[in-house]
């Protein structure tokens, strides 16, 4: 497995990459486990200061459909990647220790997440 240093994400100091997450019901301790024990953990060791600027967003009412809409917030933005929680985790854990985790990802999710990167307005 390439250590981070061999596979560095690429950084924008003044944008934010925003990630919505509808979670299942019955999934919500485990994805919120997720976030906080491989998620955050897997984007430090790419960028040691990630940990100190990602958050979560949790909801404090549920979708028509019964899911929950959880943020997570990675600022500044990890840039040119389209799938960001598979990219953090792969270049964190490798190709085949990634996998599981992945799939711990997806099980969670009632819909495909929605992603986007954001500008400060000052700096745009």
């Amino acid at each position: 497995m390439a250590s981070p240093k061999d596979s560095p994400l690429t950084m924008n100091e003044h944008q934010m990459l925003v990630i919505f997450n509808q979670i299942r019901p019955e999934k919500r301790e485990e994805f919120i486990l997720f976030v906080s024990a491989v998620l955050c953990p897997a984007a430090a060791s790419l960028r040691p200061v990630s940990i100190c600027q990602t958050r979560m967003l949790e909801p404090h009412v549920i979708n028509e459909d019964g899911s929950y809409t959880y943020v997570v917030l990675l600022d500044p933005a990890f840039q040119e990647i389209d799938e960001p929680v598979r990219t953090i985790l792969t270049r964190a854990h490798g190709e085949d220790g990634s996998k599981e985790l992945l799939d711990t990802y997806l099980a969670c999710q009632a819909n495909s997440s929605a992603r986007y990167v954001l500008t400060d307005k000052d700096d745009s």
